[in-house]
């Protein structure tokens, strides 16, 4: 017993590899697919200064494609972990229905993005991009209201689903990131690469942005959105 004990008391003071973090692991994995999808033409549009208000109902419809379906997929699982704070989808309805938009249907990539969101873990992936993304609205959501003034707020809810609580609310996600144990670190990268490649399929179809959309379509309602808008 006394020869064991050097043993022992080694490779007790043997330090153990460092947890990797897992927010960090998410920013590492997940940065390229941020930047191909806001390297988009369709949207680079949103923060055109030429940007209509035509080409905002569409942006934001195709947008639709992907979020409706997801919150509800989201919201169907509500014992999860890591929830919204808040449904994006009466956001969204509304801010279409006030440009006098409808959502396109689920885009074609929707169902392969639900399945790879089965765990808790994946889901907590699309969570973390949801939310992620509400900061980068901030921007988006300044942009509009320079461009079109004060009414674009009645239409841009979508960009800022928590308002003064954005912030408590982002690091909120990120502690439970953290903390919430048997989140297997890989599944939630899946998860929120899910999203991110099912947002960048959708808001690339056709690959010619949304303004030849709107001509393609020929119903959107330009006059009541310049209206809107004051324009």
């Amino acid at each position: 017993m006394r020869a064991s004990t050097p043993i022992l008391l080694s490779l007790l003071a043997t330090p153990r590899a460092p947890v990797a973090d897992l927010v960090a692991t998410l920013r590492e994995r997940t940065g390229a697919a941020h930047v191909r999808l806001e390297s988009l033409p369709t949207m680079r549009r949103l923060l055109a200064d030429d940007l209509t208000p035509a080409e905002y109902g569409l942006i934001l419809a195709r947008m639709a494609a992907v979020v409706l379906p997801l919150d509800a997929w989201l919201a169907a699982h509500a014992q999860d972990p890591l929830r919204l704070a808040r449904p994006r989808t009466p956001l969204l309805l509304g801010d279409l229905e006030a440009l006098a938009e409808v959502p396109e249907p689920p885009a074609a990539g929707v169902p392969a993005m639900l399945a790879r969101l089965a765990t808790p873990a994946q889901r907590a992936g699309a969570v973390y991009v949801l939310e992620g993304s509400s900061l980068g609205g901030q921007v988006i959501l300044r942009h509009l209201l320079a461009r079109f003034g004060e009414p674009a707020r009645g239409c841009a809810a979508y960009f800022d689903p928590n308002g003064v609580d954005r912030g408590r609310v982002w690091r909120d996600v990120l502690a439970r990131l953290r903390t919430v144990s048997g989140l297997a670190h890989a599944e939630v990268v899946d998860g929120a690469l899910a999203v991110f490649e099912a947002m960048h399929a959708a808001m690339r179809a056709d690959g010619d942005g949304a303004s030849t959309a709107a001509v393609r379509r020929g119903g959107c309602p330009f006059a009541r959105l310049a209206r809107l808008f004051g324009r």
